[in-house]
């Protein structure tokens, strides 16, 4: 200002003393006047000094005025006007405003004739694109009164002002001034036409996105994207609001993960993400904890699940039991249990098997009851007719079927010596007995069958000699009460499962399966089909007590309480870690889950215990963990973070050493940066955590 000042008083006084100035020709009319030396050297000055404020102040003055607004603009996000083009405009415009507020403005008309000739020339000492309309309109006012090249006259005027009033010394300072600033302008051209559309699309510019990975081409259901099909999967589960999936987790891809897992190490920015995260691993465990009440098991540990299993089949078996003795006693006062029976087929079973009984001591146990309860006799002890009577009467029925004295004579010998062997010393010779006396070998037998396979095998076998011989006999009450006694043996002796739980430890007092080992025995070790036929025990427990099996009744709940043993197994698999999240809460394992899963998925016992539905929803459980607590290999510990105008800037080079910039200024633009780069983080942080929409 004080340069114009100057510069207008020489003008008056120069012009009052130069023959036929204006001052001389009074009323006659003004021509335009050529610029005089002084203005020359003013304008080229101001020139260099609406460059080098543009390149410096006026840099500056853009960056501020862009960051107050961008914050004017972040609040509007809840009036739906955040993402809008009307807001990327007014960010422009802030930023333009602002790199005008803060660069020198040419006072002369010579010092706007030289910066229109600058801008004319070539724009390549234009430092900001929002400076662009203004010089545009200066150089358009300036032509009109230049009459040589103006960007050579500026020049030129500066040097020889300078040359004239300091030496050529001087001119060659001006002229390498002016090189320099060109220079500058030249490199911060490009980029800094672009800076604030630049900024604003890193902040505020959405892309298209594209199918997630792994999604099928087909249409309909099929062809649903797939990060789509994992939000639905989660929120079916309760992954919603606080606990929903991320962008990340729902779409995998590995630079949204990337960023999801190294930003929530930020110890401000990334809390959001951390509370995420642990409200998403708490809500793992809830879903199968939530799991165990909603099947109605009320045991608070596996013992007591064990417990109630225990006593349910305990009771049913006795309930079965009582009911097929109250038939037994009925046939027995009705005189339908004296009925003769020959047992020869199992006494004669049990002599040929009686080497195996070094491995199977059952057979030995059999031995002996059947001679306590006179069902065999040792070694001869059975009574039969001497040869003569044997011989008088078979002959007469052999010669006509064998066709002759000879060969009846052959045949007879051979069933004599048949006889004679089974009677020598150490052998067994069977006894009529009664139907009373052929039950009560049959109940000692099943009494004394223990876990032994070899136990198991030949007490079956024996008991299928006992039923084989007592087929048909007796009359109508002791058949019925035999179809009560078989309906027992299926349910509660020939089912290994059953069998066991109710077994006792010979000698002791201990179970055979402990209370807290029953879930482990039925469930984990059962097979699909001894776990069918406790089912149908249970079942068949209620209809007899009169409840509604499946719905109802001890037998019910006692499955109930399998079915939440086998959640809670689940659920204490995939928390069994020592490693907790910031809440305290063990880190919920998608890991072992799925191999707790798997080891029941053999035979199809999760859908047999659970239900389908229940068993779906666990599968859905798995996969929604494995979202959650995995990430690809590879997307974390290295951050691929960038601040949008350190970004921008770092793309063209704007270091000090390039731009020339004080250190006040640089310093206020890696201010302005990292304000941005926190803007820009936490809106991807929000971005990430609004996640993906799931199909309607």
């Amino acid at each position: 200002r004080r340069l114009a000042v100057a510069v207008k008083a020489a003008r008056t006084s120069s012009a009052s003393q130069i023959p036929g100035s204006q001052a001389d020709m009074g009323s006659a009319v003004q021509q335009p006047e050529s610029p005089g030396l002084i203005d020359r050297a003013v304008g080229a000055g101001e020139a260099a000094l609406s460059t080098a404020t543009g390149a410096t102040t006026g840099l500056a003055g853009g960056v501020l005025n862009f960051i107050g607004v961008l914050g004017e603009e972040l609040a509007r996000r809840q009036s739906g006007e955040f993402l809008t083009p009307e807001a990327s405009k007014r960010i422009n415009e802030a930023f333009g405003a602002g790199q005008r507020a803060y660069t020198y403005q040419p006072r002369t008309e010579a010092g706007q004739d030289a910066l229109g000739a600058v801008a004319d020339a070539g724009a390549a000492l234009t430092p900001l694109a929002g400076l662009t309309g203004e010089l545009g309109m200066i150089a358009q006012a300036g032509r009109a009164a230049r009459a040589a090249p103006a960007a050579t006259t500026a020049r030129a005027a500066a040097e020889g002002v300078a040359r004239d009033v300091a030496g050529p010394g001087a001119a060659q300072a001006v002229s390498t001034a002016i090189d320099a600033t060109s220079a500058r302008a030249a490199a911060l051209k490009e980029t800094a036409s672009l800076l604030p559309q630049r900024t604003a699309a890193l902040v505020f510019g959405e892309t298209e996105a594209a199918p997630t990975a792994g999604t099928k081409g087909s249409v309909g259901a099929a062809g649903t994207d797939l990060a789509a099909q994992r939000v639905a999967t989660a929120e079916s589960l309760g992954f919603t609001g606080d606990k929903a999936l991320t962008t990340g987790q729902a779409t995998r891809e590995f630079g949204a993960q990337q960023f999801e897992r190294e930003t929530a190490k930020n110890a401000s920015i990334g809390t959001p993400l951390r509370d995420r995260f642990s409200n998403q691993n708490a809500q793992l465990a809830a879903v199968l904890d939530s799991s165990i009440d909603n099947v109605g098991a009320l045991a608070p540990d596996v013992r007591e699940a064990g417990r109630t299993v225990v006593a349910e089949v305990a009771d049913a078996a006795a309930r079965s039991k009582r009911e097929y003795r109250l038939k037994y006693q009925a046939a027995d006062k009705a005189g339908e249990l004296q009925a003769p029976v020959d047992l020869a087929d199992v006494v004669r079973y049990m002599d040929e098997v009686s080497p195996e009984a070094t491995t199977a001591p059952l057979i030995d146990t059999a031995r002996k009851v059947a001679l306590r309860l006179g069902i065999a006799k040792e070694g001869g002890a059975v009574e039969g007719p001497t040869w003569n009577q044997f011989v008088g009467e078979r002959m007469g029925p052999y010669m006509k079927s064998e066709g002759g004295h000879v060969p009846a004579i052959k045949r007879i010998g051979e069933e004599w010596a048949a006889i004679k062997a089974s009677q020598q010393p150490g052998g067994l010779a069977s006894q009529p007995v009664t139907l009373k006396t052929a039950e009560q070998f049959r109940q000692a037998i099943n009494r004394n069958i223990d876990a032994e396979p070899t136990n198991i095998r030949q007490g079956t076998i024996i008991k299928q000699l006992i039923d084989q011989a007592t087929e048909g006999q007796g009359g109508d009450l002791y058949r019925e009460a035999r179809k009560a006694r078989q309906r027992h043996a299926q349910l509660f002796e020939d089912n290994a499962i059953v069998s066991d739980l109710l077994a006792m430890r010979r000698g002791t007092a201990d179970r055979r399966v402990a209370l807290e080992d029953v879930f482990q025995r039925t469930i984990l070790n059962g097979d699909r089909q001894s776990l069918g036929a406790l089912r149908r025990t249970l079942d068949v427990s209620d209809q007899k007590a009169g409840f509604k099996p499946q719905t109802d009744g001890p037998g019910a709940q006692a499955w109930r309480e399998l079915q939440g043993s086998t959640l809670r197994h689940l659920l204490e698999k995939a928390t069994e870690n020592v490693a907790t999240d910031q809440a305290g809460a063990p880190i919920f394992s998608a890991a072992k889950l799925d191999r707790a899963i798997k080891s029941l998925e053999h035979g199809n016992k999760l859908d047999f215990v659970l239900g389908k539905q229940r068993a779906q929803m666990v599968r859905d459980l798995n996969e929604v963990a494995k979202v959650v607590q995995t990430a690809p290999p590879g997307s974390v510990n290295t951050s691929n973070t960038a601040s949008a105008v350190m970004a921008a800037i770092a793309e063209a080079g704007l270091t000090g050493s390039v731009t020339g910039l004080p250190v006040p200024v640089l310093s206020t633009l890696k201010a302005s940066a990292q304000f941005v780069k926190d803007v820009k983080l936490r809106r991807r942080v929000q971005a990430s955590l609004a996640g993906v929409r799931a199909p309607t």
